[in-house]
Parts: C-alpha cells; sequence; structure tokens
C-alpha cells in the first residue's frame, strides 16, 4: 500500500481511535469492583427579605416635561419608602427610559405625512430590598399611592445562602456515605476508598406566592396580601467507592 494512502487512512481513522481511547480510559480508571451512590439533602428556609421592583411612568407632550414629571414621582415613591422604614442603601435605581411616542395608524388623528411624535413616555425604576417580609405589602400600598404607577415583580430571598448551601453539601456527601455502607454490607461487601466525589448542580429555588391588587388612580392603593412560601435548598453528590470483600 503507497504510504500517502497509508497515511490518509490513519488520519481517517483518528477520531475514531481518540474516542475508544477516551471510552478505555473510563474503563481502566475504574477497572476494580466499585459502586457510585447519590447522596440528597435539602432544607426549607422562610425567606428572610423580599426584593420589590417598582417604577414611575409618566407621558407629556415634550421629552423635558415627561422627564421633570417622573423625576418628581420619583422623589415622592422614595420618600415614601424611607418614611415605610426601608434605608436608602436598599433603594437602588434599575433602570431609566425616555422614548417617543407616535401617532398609531388608524387613529382619529393620524397623519401619514406628519412624522413629529404626539408626546414622550419617561420612565424610572427602582430596586427596593425589604427586610421585613410582613411590610412587603404594606410598603407597596404606601409607594404606589405616593409616586410609583408601575408594579413589576416581587421575589424573596435568604441571607447567607452559600454558607446554608455548603452544609447541605456536607450533609448529602454523609447521605451518600451512610448509604454506600449500608448497600455495601448488604451485598456481603465492604467499602474500600473514596475514588470520585462529583458534585451535581445545588440551588435555591424561592417559590413566593402574592395576591394581585389594583392599583386606584385616586392615589390610594390597596394592599397587596403578600404570602411567601418557604425557599427549598438542595444540594446532590455521586460518591463513588471501592468494594472490597468482607
Amino acid at each position: 500500500m503507497p504510504k500517502r494512502v497509508l497515511a490518509l487512512l490513519l488520519l481517517s481513522l483518528l477520531p475514531a481511535l481518540a474516542a475508544r481511547a477516551d471510552t478505555l480510559g473510563e474503563l481502566l480508571r475504574f477497572s476494580f469492583p466499585h459502586m457510585s451512590v447519590n447522596g440528597y439533602a435539602e432544607q426549607d428556609v422562610p425567606p428572610e427579605f423580599a426584593v420589590l421592583t417598582i417604577g414611575v411612568v409618566v407621558r407629556k407632550a415634550t421629552a423635558d416635561e415627561a422627564v421633570n414629571e417622573a423625576a418628581k414621582a420619583s422623589a415622592a415613591a422614595i420618600e415614601a419608602l424611607k418614611a415605610a422604614g426601608v434605608d436608602a442603601k436598599d433603594i437602588e435605581s434599575e433602570g431609566l427610559g425616555l422614548s417617543p411616542i407616535y401617532d398609531a395608524p388608524g387613529s382619529k388623528t393620524y397623519d401619514p405625512n406628519k412624522h413629529e411624535p404626539i408626546a414622550y413616555s419617561a420612565s424610572n425604576d427602582y430596586l427596593v430590598r425589604i427586610r421585613d417580609v410582613k411590610k412587603a405589602g404594606e410598603i407597596v400600598r404606601g409607594v404606589v399611592a405616593n409616586g410609583a404607577d408601575a408594579y413589576r415583580g416581587l421575589r424573596f430571598g435568604i441571607e447567607n445562602e452559600r454558607a446554608r448551601l455548603d452544609d447541605l453539601r456536607a450533609q448529602a456527601i454523609a447521605d451518600a456515605e451512610r448509604r454506600a455502607a449500608f448497600l455495601a454490607h448488604a451485598a456481603g461487601m465492604r467499602l474500600g476508598r473514596l475514588v470520585e466525589i462529583d458534585p451535581e448542580p445545588d440551588g435555591a429555588q424561592p417559590v413566593g406566592a402574592f395576591g394581585k391588587a389594583a392599583f386606584a388612580p385616586s392615589g390610594s392603593a390597596v394592599a397587596i396580601p403578600i404570602e411567601p412560601r418557604p425557599i427549598n435548598l438542595t444540594a446532590h453528590v455521586v460518591l463513588t467507592f471501592e468494594t472490597l470483600p468482607q
């Protein structure tokens, strides 16, 4: 066989040989008797704070008027938050917006030859951290009655989430060790060395339920009944042990 043809043949076989080598490596890595066991731990934690997203949206004839009115309404909303006990450091600007509004085709005033805006919309959004979850509904009522007219959502959180997940990971490892020891004993074997720890994705899943409220244009707002549920923290690991005869 010509050398050129042989070289081309070998090149074409390289991907298959590499894949086979990977598979062989996996087999050699665990070429001894072993078992892989899942460990799991979870904890439900009551929410320790709430994060409210609110906004102010103003429509005026000119951009300058829209920005000024949005600024006034935002200042009133922030003062209402502070009066309700929210610390200034827990109020964060989330976004600013200014956009022209054009007449829609089909409206009575629509003129296809006119391309100038008929008004401007200005908006300011804020993230508000509420450290007393029980007061969240009352705070929403107050801020809507004093400037805010856009409610964009509410989520719940807990403090020291990373440390709590680390504790759960340790519990998950202990759970896997317990299961492995039980299974090995039941099979008439004993555990040898721990050869692999495979941490699966952990996480916190905040599940918050809250009621709806109508924002009254008269300046009074209906309090939103807040009903936070516990936040579920989970940790999952896979341990692989060598197994030995009794």
